[in-house]
């Protein structure tokens, strides 16, 4: 499971991404001139909000009316003449860049007058450490850099057979100091204030303010490094740390910033004395030995990443071979179990399937073929399943890298930005894409890895009580499409299309509930129960009566318009759906929590009246009140089929509307921006269509040129498998990764079902350490048709099983026991 190439990057596309949740790295692993494009997660323009704009009561109430009357271009003409006086999120922004420039005597690049051969650099996805290794005028040179999470810093290593020297430097837009010292140096900066951008692609650098009053400056910062050596001299210049006739390098990096939180303004946040006490303890404990460094830093992330595993293969072409490293994590019923109830044994070794024809191709070299040329044979029509089980792995390894508890969430990039202004800011974009990089946690064992998501709904319930009160005039929170690490809650400047939709907290709800079906963790159900609470009293706040029953009024369905140019419906089945998953969820948490009130009385009134899912004249799911024409019938967003997924009230059981959501996903075609692709392989594994599954699943693997400018057109992946929306957004890769789950395993309805959609180039393969609802562990192993599993439930349960499309059968299971079992697949 490795990212390999021939050549180094050529651009950040193409760099390999290193984090540890909170400090990311692009690296190029260019031999004359190394870059390592850095980033911390709290680095954001702008300070915390104080007032509500874009919106206001009387306005909501009169576009209400105007909708209820049919004239919708009027019911959008009002809100967007308020919208225009609204305020943008903030930006999320680079820290800069570390440079390794390698030099002569004379200190003069070596660019010119080099000759690299026998180039090849790895992205190790189960220990997340990069590697390069050339020759590079006849001496051998190997590199190895991670950021580590126990650590907190970036480490980087290079070997030599021969001295060479080497010039360390640092640049940034925003880094305001560098300090340069023998073999340390220092970097401090700071972020602009609050800015108030309008349209993304006239943005400039020289927008930015830089306020003089404290309360309104932006993230202070400070980056510091030590360099090590063997052999030759270091010499602190004012150009950098220049390092002569050395054959060995280790640099250790921090960076530590002011940010105390999304309501703390600049006064309140860390000073520059406790900025400087973390970064000391940083540094203490970077300085230890690197191979220690090494392995704590693998040993803690495999305690996440090691948790499942992925393989696949072609027939009659596979052996299996033992990699002798303690990568994974086997579970059994001895085994101690980690704090969200699952098994562990950190002991067992794992075991790889591999091509037999390039082991005898390539003697030990195992999956030795450059990923430009696998990617490039793949779309040409060769057959290589393992690419399926990369692209997951690599998913799964992006989270861990952006997400860890103690963080911020995973924004529209993770943590990865080489912009000074990046695409759509680098936000969290809440009407799909911040969901989508948290749907793999439950299915994948990765609880941990949502808590950042948890700690974010917690601000915005905060801020979007304000919203919700002084735009809404009732109770409860609203977030709309669009918010920040500030907790932005109100509307986005912009269209109605995608800045009127103030439901963003709500779906994030569902994010929220289904983490807990997975887990049963009653704690963390207490914890979550409140924020449920609040969108529920704003959506109960929401609902009026219409001729079909309870609905929102007025209502968008995010970014798809009808007519020529209209987004503002009487109702639309997105908002409706997500009210009625909020509902269902909390009652659910309310009956094991054992929890009487009041609202739950209400809540389950208003189930009862909600207009329900209504089908069109195509047998299509209706995405608005009326069958409107739709401006772009395959449009990116497929919002409308909410109750199919992320819901669950269209399944199996409800065949009128499941022969429905087919229609619907027929209509809209197998094309799309990199996260719809995503998002389509989830809904048609749903659906259990395994051809499917994969036809959309090859279009993701589309590689999109990365000097391309950005746009929403074709989507797929850049030459280092970061999705291309286009440009790139991480939720895309992460959306995949969840896709993989549900194509294995499902338990969203009345039945836990293994291998519901199985595309059929997956011949043969084995999946460990998924998670069914439940808190039910389940592993695959398939050949061919047949099918073999082991199931190993937290707690006592009984349940119905299917495997594909075959029988159910009932199972009565006992906690901490594991049973095994087999199928066939029809």
């Amino acid at each position: 499971m490795e990212l390999y190439f021939k050549n180094s990057a050529k651009c950040w596309l193409e760099g390999f991404p290193l984090g540890n949740g909170r400090i990311g790295a692009v690296i190029h692993g260019t031999p004359d001139h190394e870059v390592l494009q850095l980033n911390e997660d709290t680095l954001w323009s702008g300070s915390p909000y104080s007032g509500q704009t874009g919106l206001s009561p009387e306005v909501v109430k009169q576009a209400g009316e105007l909708a209820m009357a049919g004239k919708y271009e009027e019911a959008q003409k009002v809100i967007e003449e308020k919208l225009e006086e609204s305020e943008d999120v903030q930006v999320y922004l680079p820290f800069g860049d570390l440079h390794l420039d390698f030099v002569d005597e004379h200190g003069t690049s070596l660019r010119s007058d080099i000759t690299i051969t026998d180039y090849e650099r790895h992205l190790d996805l189960e220990r997340a450490v990069a590697s390069a290794r050339y020759v590079r005028n006849g001496a051998e040179f190997t590199r190895s850099c991670f950021i580590s999470a126990p650590a907190q810093g970036l480490v980087y290593q290079i070997k030599s057979s021969q001295p060479f020297s080497l010039l360390v430097h640092c640049d940034g837009t925003f880094i305001r100091e560098k300090i340069y010292e023998e073999n340390r140096f220092t970097l401090t900066g700071i972020c602009p204030g609050r800015s108030g951008f309008k349209v993304i692609k006239e943005n400039k650098p020289e927008h930015f303010l830089f306020p003089e009053e404290p309360e309104l400056q932006g993230v202070h910062f400070v980056g510091k490094g030590f360099v090590t050596t063997e052999g030759g001299t270091v010499t602190g210049t004012s150009e950098g740390i220049l390092l002569e006739h050395v054959t060995a390098v280790e640099i250790r990096m921090a960076i530590r910033t002011s940010f105390r939180g999304f309501d703390k303004a600049y006064p309140e946040q860390y000073s520059d004395a406790e900025i400087r006490d973390m970064l000391a303890a940083d540094l203490e404990k970077l300085s230890r030995p690197f191979e220690k460094l090494q392995r704590e830093h693998v040993e803690e992330y495999r305690s996440f990443y090691g948790r499942t595993s992925l393989r696949l293969w072609d027939d009659d072409k596979q052996t299996r071979v033992n990699d002798n490293r303690e990568d994974t994590i086997e579970q059994n019923n001895d085994s101690p179990k980690t704090s969200d109830g699952h098994f562990q044994n950190e002991n067992a070794v794992k075991e790889q399937w591999f091509d037999k024809t390039r082991l005898e191709r390539l003697g030990t070299r195992v999956n030795h073929c450059d990923l430009r040329e696998r990617l490039a044979a793949f779309q040409a029509g060769a057959s290589d399943p393992e690419l399926y089980a990369i692209l997951f792995a690599f998913g799964k390894y992006l989270l861990i890298s952006s997400s860890r508890p103690g963080t911020q969430a995973a924004n529209l990039q993770g943590i990865w930005s080489n912009d000074i202004i990046p695409p759509w800011f680098g936000d969290f974009t809440v009407n799909i894409n911040t969901e989508m990089n948290y749907w793999m946690t439950g299915p994948l064992n990765l609880a941990q890895m949502q808590e950042p998501l948890v700690n974010l709904c917690k601000a915005l319930v905060k801020n979007g009580q304000k919203t919700a009160r002084e735009l809404f005039n009732c109770e409860g929170t609203a977030c709309f499409h669009n918010t920040d690490i500030w907790g932005k809650t109100s509307p986005a400047t912009g269209k109605a299309v995608w800045s009127f939709w103030p439901f963003g907290e709500a779906w994030l709800c569902r994010n929220l509930f289904d983490q807990y079906l997975f887990t049963e963790d009653k704690e963390y159900l207490k914890e979550i129960m409140p924020i449920l609470e609040e969108n529920v009293r704003f959506c109960l706040a929401q609902l009026q009566e219409t001729d079909q029953g309870l609905a929102i009024c007025p209502a968008t369905s995010p970014e798809n318009l009808f007519y020529e140019d209209c987004s503002v419906a009487k109702y639309s089945e997105n908002t409706l759906a997500i009210v009625r998953n909020l509902f269902r969820d909390y009652v659910k948490g309310c009956e094991v929590l054992g929890l009487q009130s009041q609202i739950l009385y209400d809540v389950l009134e208003a189930l009862e009246r909600m207009v329900p899912t209504a089908v069109g004249s195509k047998g299509q799911i209706l995405e608005w009140n009326q069958e409107f024409p739709e401006q772009d019938v395959h449009h990116r967003h497929v919002s409308h089929l909410y109750e199919l997924h992320p819901g669950c009230g269209i399944t199996l059981q409800t065949p009128e509307l499941y022969k429905a959501v087919r229609k619907s996903l027929e209509l809209r075609g197998d094309e799309g921006t990199g996260w719809s692709l995503a998002w389509k392989v989830l809904m048609w594994a749903r659906m259990e269509d395994g051809a499917h599954v994969e036809k959309i699943m090859k279009n993701l693997f589309y590689v999109v040129d990365p000097t391309e400018e950005m746009g929403m057109r074709r989507g797929g992946i850049y030459p280092n498998l970061f999705c291309a929306h286009p440009p790139f957004q991480i939720d895309g890769n992460l959306g995949y990764s969840a896709a993989v789950a549900e194509v294995l395993v499902q338990s969203q309805g009345e039945e836990l079902v293994l291998l519901p959609a199985l595309p059929p180039s997956w011949r043969n393969g084995e999946a460990t350490g998924f998670i069914a609802r439940g808190n039910i562990r389940v592993d695959l192993k398939w050949e061919g048709k047949n099918v073999t599993y082991t199931l190993t439930p937290a707690h006592d349960t009984t349940l119905r099983l299917r495997v594909g499309k075959g029988g159910v059968r009932g199972y009565s299971l006992r906690g901490g026991v594991a049973y095994e079992g087999n199928g066939g697949l029809s």
